[in-house]
């Protein structure tokens, strides 16, 4: 009669734990290389939109750009912000079509400034590498003494996925009012990932001109 053999239980509860603990050391890798990629994407992002900020320089006699929905903007292209009804933005804020989530993610309409009417970007708008339903970040500061963006911004949202750490406003000394995302603080800290490229042409004892990057 031929025996037959089998792990004994204690084998199999052996078997089990050492699956759990290389599981429980791989799956935070695997996340780690997830948001270190999306960090990466990110910044590469704001790097392709900064060369779109040149081109549209040198097709508009290098005048910097005002994204649409500042007030300084001759057409309000839609999206939540600063528009006024003398740029066509609506008298009421429900006018706004995206209403339904602009409060909480960034509007696409805001890079329409470059898709309207040239398109300096190729294929789909940019979307924000951490957000669903969300476009990267540009904002501008306008100067209407010298009608163009006095500063601009272009920010990601970061792991944390909240919007408004960008420091798109600057204290005395030139340093943004914002949480720079940093690696170094674990993954998942708070924090955007943005440039902020600041003219010292407006207030100048102010503003440190120059870009303000991560």
């Amino acid at each position: 009669m031929t025996k037959k053999y089998g792990f004994t239980l204690i084998e199999l509860l052996i078997v089990v734990a050492i699956i759990g603990i290389l599981a429980a050391i791989a799956v935070p890798n695997f996340l780690n290389a997830q948001v270190r990629a999306r960090v990466a994407r990110g910044k590469a992002d704001i790097r392709t939109m900064e060369n779109v900020v040149m081109m549209y320089m040198l097709d508009n006699n290098n005048q910097r750009p005002i994204d649409c929905d500042d007030p300084g903007s001759a057409t309000y292209l839609g999206g939540l912000g600063c528009g006024t009804e003398s740029n066509g933005a609506p008298a009421d804020i429900k006018g706004v079509p995206e209403f339904s989530f602009a409060p909480r993610f960034m509007s696409f309409s805001q890079l329409r400034i470059f898709t309207t009417p040239i398109s300096y970007m190729s294929g789909t708008q940019m979307q924000d590498a951490f957000g669903s339903n969300c476009a990267l970040t540009y904002n501008t500061r306008y100067s209407g003494q010298a009608s163009q963006a006095e500063s601009y911004t272009f920010s990601v949202l970061g792991p944390d996925k909240m919007t408004g750490d960008w420091g798109f406003f600057f204290s005395p000394g030139g340093n943004p009012n914002g949480l720079q995302y940093d690696s170094s603080n674990g993954l998942s800290s708070r924090g955007d990932i943005f440039v902020s490229n600041v003219f010292s042409d407006i207030d100048s004892s102010r503003m440190r001109g120059g870009r303000l990057s991560y």
